[in-house]
């Protein structure tokens, strides 16, 4: 065998210039790595804030995501068109195109406007994605024309219409009653037959004077001069700036329910107004954002046209009814306790210590006010008890109720209270009217409470709704029945004075419950009793005519507005 030594390899040593080269190459390359973490920290922050200001999605619609710029974008074109309005506003009162009234309640509106533009423009966003989804799908969009439509018309100096007016608002018959739906349809009545005289050829002015309840019509109708922006009503200036020269607007419901109709005698035209789209660039809306804005308003414009002209062309189903309709009381706990004695009704003069209701319970007993207020009660006691005949007992207790009672509202209506439970009057004002035995006519008190001396005429009483209800259907299933009369003297709804009438109605415009009864049936026929808890209690309907007809003013102005 040979024994082989192992060869030995002597390590190199380092110089010590190779060393210091190396530690300096590492820690450069650190430097470097600490810098590039640095610069990519930085990038993202940059990239975070930009996103947070202006790609970051503050709603979404369906999917679809609003971002930062698109909410300042439409923030600032809202802005713009405030102030430009405000601006107009301001020029049409010192030209005395409005009034300094109308023309305050108008800036009044556009400060409000101001305050909430940054949520409107949202909203408006939000708005805009929805319809335009439905858009899509109705096959509704904007043509490049009328998007350069409405860009003309909005950077140009505004168009001014001088127009004639007549306005029908509905009035009840009396003026402390309610507006009933025949109150309504005798003002629309009036408007219709106003125009079928102005389209015979009548003079307008002559026909306002005649029609109109406006202070124009003591100028013959002349209504003064008008811009889109004017607040009378949007449907019916609306109607005003599509006619030419002499035309003359279908009669037109506003919003108030008043009944409008207008006709254009003379039209001033706007021109160029290049500072509006240059308030926009200052603004930071560019040109091209600004009529992406405008297409996305058109597209809604245009949907909008096209649902409302479907709804309103053509002939509709439609009922003329009426209601007979019982109150709910209370079901339960001290309430229903307190109403199960059923309701009275009661005419009541009110003589407060100083006139003064409010600050009667405040007042010492023994405060002068106090005496002087039961003397006169006793006198107004005494002076219609005195009166043996009851018709002009109550007569004279209404007369006097107008012009001495301290509770102004019901002493407007002659002391009137409507019948009322146990519960809804003061405990002493309960006990004397529902305690013993009372006939019609009679005369209670005075009787005191914290709010002075009441004297009363007592009227008649009726039994708990549970028996009121058991009432009305055995009169309604009588052989003959009289809706409309039965309406009249029982119903407790706002049209019982008008037999129950609530006029023509499309399925749509009413509640689920009544559409489906109502429309189960021909005229001549009711629906059994239907309980709703809107007004809560009982509801019958009688269908007094069904057939197709067109939607008239009226109806047509409720969808408009809806």
């Amino acid at each position: 065998m040979t024994l082989r030594v192992r060869p030995t390899t002597k390590p190199r040593r380092r110089t010590h210039w190779q060393s210091e080269e190396r530690s300096q190459f590492l820690i450069t390359l650190a430097f470097i790595g600490v810098i590039v973490v640095t610069l990519l920290a930085l990038a993202g922050a940059v990239a975070a804030d930009y996103y947070n200001k202006h790609l970051k999605s503050v709603a979404s619609v369906g999917g679809v995501g609003i971002n930062v710029d698109a909410w300042v974008e439409r923030t600032d074109l809202l802005t713009v068109r405030i102030s430009r309005a405000e601006r107009r506003v301001r020029e049409a009162i010192a030209s005395n195109e409005i009034d300094a009234s109308a023309g305050s309640t108008q800036l009044s509106e556009l400060a409000t406007k101001q305050q909430s533009v940054t949520t409107d423009a949202l909203e408006d966003l939000i708005d805009q994605l929805l319809q335009g989804r439905l858009a899509g799908e109705e096959g509704v969009s904007a043509s490049v024309a009328q998007i350069d439509a409405a860009q003309q018309r909005e950077s140009s100096f505004v168009e001014r219409r001088k127009v004639q007016a007549i306005f029908v608002e509905p009035k009840p018959v009396d003026e402390e009653t309610e507006l009933t739906a025949a109150d309504r349809e005798a003002a629309l009545a009036t408007a219709q037959k106003a125009l079928a005289e102005l389209s015979g050829g009548k003079p307008f002015a002559e026909v306002a004077t005649l029609y109109s309840t406006d202070a124009s019509r003591d100028r013959g109708g002349e209504y003064g001069t008008l811009t889109q922006a004017n607040i009378t009503d949007p449907a019916w200036v609306e109607a005003l700036f599509k006619l030419e020269p002499g035309g003359t607007t279908d009669v037109v419901r506003g919003l108030d329910g008043t009944y409008r109709i207008g006709r254009v005698t003379e039209i001033v035209a706007g021109g160029d107004d290049p500072g509006f789209l240059e308030e926009l660039q200052k603004a930071g809306v560019s040109n091209e954002a600004y009529r992406k804005h405008l297409e996305r308003e058109v597209v809604v414009d245009n949907l909008v046209e096209k649902v409302v002209a479907e709804a309103l062309t053509g002939d509709k189903d439609q009922v003329r009814i009426a209601e007979i309709y019982i109150a709910q009381e209370a079901t339960g706990g001290e309430e229903a306790s307190l109403s199960d004695t059923g309701q009275v009704k009661v005419r009541h003069i009110l003589y407060s210590p100083k006139d003064d209701p409010q600050g009667a319970a405040d007042l010492p007993a023994d405060d002068p006010a106090w005496a002087e207020a039961e003397a006169a009660a006793k006198a107004a006691a005494d002076k219609v008890k005195g009166i043996a005949d009851l018709a002009a007992r109550e007569a004279e207790f209404e007369i006097l109720a107008k012009a001495e009672s301290d509770d102004k509202g019901s002493g407007a209506k002659g002391g009137q209270l409507d019948y009322t439970s146990r519960s809804g009057f003061v405990k002493e004002f309960s006990d004397a009217i529902f305690d013993g035995e009372h006939t019609k006519g009679e005369i209670i008190g005075p009787v005191k409470s914290d709010f002075g001396y009441h004297v009363i005429l007592w009227q008649s009483k009726r039994g708990t709704a549970e028996e009121r209800i058991a009432e009305m259907e055995k009169l309604l299933k009588a052989p003959g029945a009289d809706f409309a009369a039965l309406a009249r003297e029982h119903s407790e709804g706002r049209t019982a004075a008008e037999g129950g009438l609530l006029g023509w109605n499309t399925k749509d415009q009413l509640q689920t419950e009544i559409a489906d009864a109502v429309f189960a049936l021909q005229a001549g026929q009711s629906t059994p009793k239907i309980d709703l808890e809107d007004p809560a209690g009982a509801h019958w309907y009688n269908v007094l005519e069904r057939k197709p007809r067109p939607l008239d003013a009226d109806q047509r102005g409720a969808l408009l507005t809806a």
